[in-house]
């Protein structure tokens, strides 16, 4: 299996990002995610139980991490967030 490699922050352009874990509930879930050490900007995600263990989470961090929306998508959202309530 490929090592995966983190892409740079989409925010501030740093390329120093790391995984970063804790338990997230009350259930103690332990997950993982990618964070940028400038900015704080964090990736999606990955707990252990749907991830099947602690490496696959952390793949699935930064997968996650490095995984930027098209732009279709964003106008699409976009369109979405700026329609009136109530209007079609």
């Amino acid at each position: 299996m490929k090592k995966e490699k983190f892409e740079l922050c989409p925010f501030c352009n740093c390329k120093d990002i790391f995984i970063n874990s804790e338990n997230v509930d009350m259930e103690y879930r332990e997950g993982y995610w990618g964070e940028c050490n400038n900015c704080g900007a964090r990736g999606g995600f990955a707990d252990n139980e749907s991830a099947e263990g602690s490496r696959y989470a952390i793949e699935e961090a930064i997968k996650k991490w490095n995984t930027r929306p098209t732009e279709e998508q964003l106008r699409t959202n976009l369109a979405f967030f700026t329609t009136p309530v109530g209007s079609k």
